[in-house]
């Protein structure tokens, strides 16, 4: 097993920056996996700088990368904690109180805080708890009470890049968890020095795919024929609409991920198909306003989780099986690298 996740290690080296020669030793950084193992899901957690891989056998969902670990929930909708070092346990801080719906989780994208909600009461009456905590279990404080709503629950998605800002969506409660690809409703703000919220430019426009990253959001919207593209600058609120691909067979769009210096992303559609449903991937490049398809549409039901940190790849991974694959932001290439999914990297 270690040889080939060591494999995988080189095979997305691009996801970390590269340590200076004459600096002090880099932090540890991970390369996190997950595999199923019957009932049970392998966590692997392999080191960058030395391929030395930690495994922990878990039974659970909703895997989050946070506070040098993965959190997620057991069986039971306990939230648990494994860390990079082999540790599992109760989560030190996020306790799910008797009677809860569900837990959702959400990062920054620098690992030093984490969100949570906890959503409570009846489905037509949900009330939603937003809170917010260094990745330590400082700081931790109520941000949002929310509802109650009929089928609506809040949701986080992450935060700003200073980490002032929440970015949250008001999620349908069941259709959400259906969907093939992540997609969102209604995106707002919520300032975590004074508790006051706002809608993002142009919500609530469709329940589609959107990401925010790099001080822009990127959303999917309903076209004259498939979907186009609004890309947002956050800052200023200067929208820049792009024509999508046309394609109107296509009606299920989602799983937006932008590139780390902003200037592309990729989002995936799907349409019905013999075997279940067919998949392509969109190409969005902001410098050309243009967007274009990436390779040939699959059968397999692939999704788009992160780009490598040079922005010259997709990664890709499935819900029904293990396995990662790599799409080439230039050719369209799908090649697979991995036989466990890929998480992230801490």
């Amino acid at each position: 097993m270690k040889r080939w996740l060591l494999a995988v290690g080189l095979a997305l080296a691009a996801l970390a920056p590269a340590a200076a020669q004459d600096s002090a030793p880099p932090p540890p950084r991970y390369e996190v996996f997950a595999e199923r193992a019957g009932a049970a899901t392998r966590l692997h957690f392999v080191s960058m700088i030395t391929g030395e891989e930690v495994v922990s056998e878990v039974q659970g969902a909703r895997f989050t990368l946070a506070g040098g670990g993965v959190v997620f929930t057991d069986p039971q909708g306990a939230v648990q904690f494994a860390s990079a070092q082999g540790e599992l346990g109760p989560h030190p801080f996020i306790r799910v109180p008797a009677g809860a719906r569900r837990v959702d989780f959400a990062a920054s994208p620098d690992g030093a805080q984490i969100a949570w909600t906890i959503t409570s009461g009846t489905p037509d009456a949900l009330a939603t708890e937003s809170w917010v905590a260094a990745s330590d279990g400082s700081s931790m404080r109520l941000v949002l009470r929310d509802g109650p709503h009929d089928g609506i629950r809040a949701f986080p998605v992450t935060f700003s890049a200073d980490g002032g800002l929440l970015y949250m969506d008001y999620q349908p409660d069941t259709i959400a968890d259906l969907a093939p690809f992540q997609q969102y409703a209604s995106l707002f703000a919520v300032d975590l020095a004074t508790s006051a919220t706002y809608a993002l430019p142009g919500e609530a426009a469709c329940y589609c795919g959107g990401d925010i990253r790099a001080g822009v959001l990127v959303r999917l919207a309903l076209g004259d024929v498939g979907f186009d593209v609004n890309v947002i600058d956050l800052a200023t609120g200067a929208l820049d609409p792009i024509r999508g691909a046309g394609l109107a067979d296509y009606t299920l769009g989602g799983d937006v991920r932008i590139a780390p210096d902003g200037s592309l992303a990729v989002y995936a559609l799907a349409r019905p198909a013999p075997d279940g449903r067919e998949t392509l991937f969109v190409l969005v490049d902001r410098s050309l306003d243009s967007v274009r398809v990436l390779g040939s549409p699959v059968s397999a039901p692939l999704r788009p989780v992160a780009w490598t940190a040079d922005g010259g790849a997709v990664l890709l991974t499935r819900a029904d099986q293990d396995g990662t694959w790599r799409l080439d932001a230039k050719t369209g290439a799908l090649i697979p690298v991995a036989r466990a999914s890929y998480l992230g990297t801490l």
